[in-house]
């Protein structure tokens, strides 16, 4: 029925490929998938009790746990699970052996009040291995299969090859198909089975098939909706469809029954557990988690509200959080294409057109509209047929406008490779649970966030496209874990920059590669020796385009610094435009420095949930310690550290250790283990430390209507380095807060005089006599410091005693 030519194939395996090395397993949603079929096959049963507190995805009844999915992705996991586990029991397992108390290690994440999720650290091989065949065998199988159907469709739009190959690469790369083939959502294998239905009634029409593709493209259309009740639209226009060119009674019923033949998986499944062929799981998810009542009331509706939603149909297609245009401007030109489809397709275009139309509309109505996942996943369903009109538009529109809008869709593909735990964040937090700000704000023109701007593409430009399999055996001792943590592990042993140091680059530091480089170059020598030929002569044909982009990815992949994080730190982040990195209970860098030399180290810090003291070491020898206070930022300056020549270990201890905010009501769902959290940490050499101010244990410099002015606590010391002895005016202006106070000043233990500042801005000169390299002037107050939090009841649980301003010698 469906015959494959060398072309096609190099097609299939290349986006099979590509897709193979993203896979991931992002949520507890794909375990409720998985929980079914090990319960089907390990247990022979359709209950989850033996994996329901693995997932928040789950369904109660008759004092069972459920998984709360439709049965057709399980069904497709069965083979694939049952032939793995056989191989494995058989023959593997005498090549291995796994320690039990390694594999039952887990953390315990509570979902809302006192639902405890397990997260196993890690897992037994076998349950890592058949992640990523289940994976690979459905997601990433469908999703290039669709690919090939897609292809083959084509030529009977158009013949020009190079049109074909482009909207193969647009569909399986520039579109949310490339980021559902690497995860396990039925999203991904749904439109295989819809568009396969199209394909053949499709065929049968402007071949004169015979009638064994009718049935075929009834199974299909059945299975689709078994593992996608939003098909049932695309399932009746299909059934019209086939209406508009045979009415042949015989044929719309061996249609029919083809359909009801696979949808009678579903109502088998159902009888099983209800008794009730026409009940639903979904009706009966469990309160204990989903208890809002938005929840609720929508379980007896299967989770659809009869009302028309317009705005979250602006929000589904053009907004920023997960619009399919803002996505992928690409899909645009489909929208042209449709205008401006030949006449003889008149009846496909009004299918196209109605698949649109109807699956956003109903999507809208979903109370679960927004995903929470990448991009607007529910809408994947009709892209296959959304995607054929662009054909008509190339040749309408210059060539160069449709690749740079193809660029710009793949690339935002990229971005997703990073991570989705911001893309659903962003909606998560405001209508997860239907609070009042969602409701007044979703009706409306107003952004409410755009995460893929403004988090995705930081992340992205720092670790380049990740592959966690790659990742598994190059920056983790977890090979074959493909699991995205959000993560769940309480202690990360290795540095997480994501990158590997490859050696001293004298005189300028550490090379180091991104582990993104790994991926990509793989990716790469997949394509070229899959169409090695077409390859040459393409490069050829721009030998001076890839050679300029050699040499950009050369300098986007290296990196040459001086401070290279090694162990104990987690990955970097952002907020509010700051570059920041959390360390554990013991961290280290290394400093590199191409001979002896005198440095101090800055760093800005704050201390996670409680004040804590924080010691550091150089080469394993105490060099300074700091006391740092409970989520307020300060700027620290280390002691005077001489470097040897080469490889220099910094190693930061927290002697109160680290917490895991979960445990102590800190943030929800952050399983790490924090103690401290640095930024713009800096190495300042003696040639840069001359005549310059170095501001140590102050708080963060602020800005007011007169400039620019920092607050000091207790005490605080500027330190000042000179070439030779001499006589200076020390000026600023200073101010006291909430009460007068009398300020101290010192000079390299010195006392020098005493102050009397008042809560007004007041100016002051002072004669100092420096000595020839460091002087250390500090600040002390004699009353202490007050907290505004208790005097103004504020949010502000700093010690302030003095802010200054205009320090000048």
């Amino acid at each position: 029925m469906l015959n494959f030519t060398k072309k096609e194939m190099k097609i299939f395996f290349t986006l099979f490929i590509i897709y193979f090395i993203f896979i991931n397993w992002y949520s507890q949603e794909e375990n409720s998938f998985f929980d079914l079929t090990r319960a089907i096959i390990d247990e022979g049963r359709l209950e989850i009790d033996s994996y329901y507190n693995n997932t928040v995805d789950r369904s109660t009844y008759n004092q069972h746990y459920y998984s709360n999915k439709i049965i057709g992705l399980p069904l497709n996991m069965i083979p694939i699970y049952t032939s793995w586990k056989f191989i494995d029991y058989n023959i593997l397992q005498h090549f291995y052996t796994e320690d039990p108390k390694v594999t039952s290690e887990y953390t315990i994440n509570t979902f809302i009040k006192n639902i405890n999720i397990i997260d196993y650290i890690t897992p037994s091989l076998f349950l890592k291995t058949s992640m990523i065949l289940v994976v690979s065998l459905t997601s990433c199988l469908f999703t290039s299969l669709t690919i090939l159907l897609l292809y083959k469709l084509s030529n009977y739009f158009t013949k020009d090859e190079k049109y074909r190959i482009l909207i193969v690469i647009i569909y399986g790369l520039g579109t949310l198909a490339f980021p559902y083939a690497s995860v396990l959502y039925p999203n991904s294998i749904t439109p295989f089975f819809i568009f396969l239905s199209f394909y053949l009634l499709f065929k049968t029409k402007m071949d004169g098939l015979n009638g064994k593709y009718i049935v075929f493209a009834g199974l299909a259309s059945g299975y689709a909706f078994i593992t996608d009740y939003l098909t049932f639209t695309i399932n009746l226009l299909l059934l019209l469809y086939l209406l508009t060119f045979n009415r042949n009674k015989k044929v719309i019923i061996l249609f029919l029954i083809a359909n009801m033949i696979s949808i009678s998986a579903l109502f088998l499944y159902n009888y099983q557990i209800f008794k009730n062929p026409f009940e639903s799981i979904y009706k009966c998810m469990d309160i204990t988690i989903w208890n809002d009542k938005s929840w609720i009331l929508s379980r007896t509706s299967g989770g659809f509200s009869p009302s028309f939603e317009p705005f979250r149909i602006l929000r589904l297609l053009v907004f920023p959080h997960i619009g399919l245009f803002f996505y992928y401007p690409v899909l645009i030109l489909s929208v042209y294409g449709l205008v401006i489809m030949d006449k003889k397709y008149k009846v496909e275009k009004l299918l196209i057109l109605s698949s649109f139309l109807s699956i956003s509309i109903l999507v809208s109505m979903y109370i679960f509209w927004y995903s929470a996942t990448f991009g607007a996943r529910y809408l994947l369903i009709m892209l296959p047929f959304f995607v054929l009109p662009i054909l008509f538009s190339f040749k309408k529109i210059n060539l160069k406008i449709v690749l740079t809008l193809l660029i710009i869709s793949i690339l935002v593909n990229c971005l997703s490779t990073v991570g989705w735990s911001s893309i659903s964040r962003g909606f998560m937090e405001v209508c997860c649970f239907m609070d009042l700000d969602y409701i007044n704000n979703v009706n409306t023109l107003k952004i409410i966030s755009n995460p893929l701007f403004k988090e995705n593409i930081f992340y992205f430009f720092e670790s380049g496209p990740r592959s966690r399999l790659i990742e598994s055996f190059l920056v983790s001792d977890r090979a074959f874990d493909i699991r995205n943590w959000w993560p769940s592990i309480k202690f990360i042993e290795e540095a997480k920059t994501l990158s590997i140091r490859l050696f001293t680059f004298d005189p300028f530091g550490f090379l180091s590669l991104k582990t993104s480089f790994i991926t990509t170059l793989i990716i790469v020598i997949t394509i070229f020796l899959i169409w090695r030929k077409d390859m040459i002569e393409f490069v050829l044909d721009y030998k001076y385009f890839f050679i300029i982009l050699c040499l950009l990815s050369l300098l986007y992949f290296l990196n040459i610094s001086n401070i290279s994080y090694t162990k104990h730190w987690f990955e970097k982040e952002i907020f509010n435009g700051t570059l920041y990195r959390w360390m554990s209970d013991n961290s280290s860098l290394a400093i590199y420095t191409p001979k002896e030399e005198k440095i101090k180290l800055r760093f800005g810090a704050w201390a996670f949930y409680r004040n804590r003291t924080m010691e550091v070491y150089l080469n394993n020898e105490l060099i300074d310690k700091f006391n740092l206070m409970a989520n307020t930022s300060k700027t620290f300056t280390t002691q005077l550290i001489e470097l040897s020549k080469g490889e220099n270990i910094i190693r930061f201890h927290s002697l109160e250790g680290c917490d895991v905010p979960s445990e102590v009501n800190a943030w929800d769902n952050d399983y790490r283990c924090l103690s401290v959290c640095f930024f713009n940490v800096k190495k300042l050499d003696m040639k840069i430390l001359y005549g310059k101010f170095i501001f140590e244990n102050w708080y963060d410099e602020e800005k007011d209507n007169s400039g620019n002015f920092r607050w000091m606590g207790n005490e605080s010391n500027i330190t000042y380095y000179t070439f030779n002895e001499t006589n200076v005016n020390l000026t600023f202006s200073a101010m006291s807060y909430y009460k007068n106070r009398e300020l101290d000043v010192f000079l390299n233990d010195a006392y020098v005089k005493r102050l009397f500042i008042n809560t007004s801005w007041s100016n002051v000169t002072i004669v100092l006599n420096l000595s020839k390299d460091e002087n250390i002037i500090k600040f002390h107050s004699v009353e202490g410091c007050d907290v505004p939090k208790v005097i103004e009841q504020t949010d502000d649980n700093r010690c302030l005693s003095f802010a200054f301003r205009k320090i000048s010698l």
